[in-house]
């Protein structure tokens, strides 16, 4: 359940655009990946509360998303699929050294499976309480590590993700890292590279390509891109 990998560091990457944000600016998400036992694509935005800006302070952030993963129990391959929405609040903390988000908030889910199977808590529509850090550290004027850290206490799930990235050009970041995830039903472990790419003040794409591993022995390639926009 390739769930969230590219949605790493989504909030945290209007860090590192060119833009200078404003007290006005709110900040668009949306994005996609595959990989070998999931698919998951998203649209989002982030909007800073009366005083704030982005960055620092206060901000509101409203998600929407489609999710469909296959796993096994015994001898059964089983397909989940449902949409979503999230509703959360954000605190963000930047400057030169970086910057951090502190992120609790409220996930709906509806989800629909192949086959029955009792084990699978998520099945059917439920409301779940998340919490969510991330941030950066900048180690010095080209170099970057990331981390991010979710989970679900009702379903015990988890993502775990950290990396390291370079500047290159003046528009271009490149970036290493692994990714662990799972619950009480499966785990996973992805590692890829990203590229954070400027495309003019306030847009950024980052395209993502890796590998990654499950425990019901599927490996295979995987692929995403997020698209990171702000608003003046």
């Amino acid at each position: 359940m390739n769930r969230k990998s590219l949605v790493f560091g989504a909030i945290a990457l209007a860090g590192s655009l060119g833009a200078t944000p404003t007290c006005a600016d709110e900040l668009f998400l949306a994005g996609g990946n595959t990989g070998p036992t999931s698919d998951y694509a998203f649209t989002g935005v982030v909007v800073p509360l009366p005083g704030a800006q982005l960055g620092h302070g206060l901000a509101a952030r409203l998600w929407g998303d489609y999710l469909d993963y296959t796993y096994r129990t015994g001898d059964r391959k089983i397909t989940a699929t449902g949409f979503g929405g999230a509703l959360g609040g954000v605190y963000q903390f930047s400057g030169a050294w970086g910057w951090a988000n502190l992120s609790p908030g409220l996930t709906y889910r509806n989800t629909r499976l192949s086959a029955s199977d009792p084990t699978n808590q998520e099945a059917g529509a439920h409301t779940y309480f998340n919490g969510e850090v991330d941030g950066a550290y900048n180690l010095s004027s080209a170099w970057r590590v990331r981390g991010l850290v979710s989970y679900t206490p009702q379903t015990e799930d988890y993502f775990i993700q950290t990396g390291i990235d370079r500047s290159v050009l003046d528009w271009l970041r490149l970036g290493i890292g692994p990714s662990f995830q799972g619950s009480h039903q499966y785990s996973e472990v992805s590692a890829g590279v990203t590229a954070y790419i400027q495309i003019v003040d306030g847009l950024e794409i980052a395209p993502s390509v890796g590998v990654s591993h499950s425990d019901s022995g599927e490996t295979g390639p995987y692929g995403a891109i997020t698209f990171v926009l702000i608003i003046h």
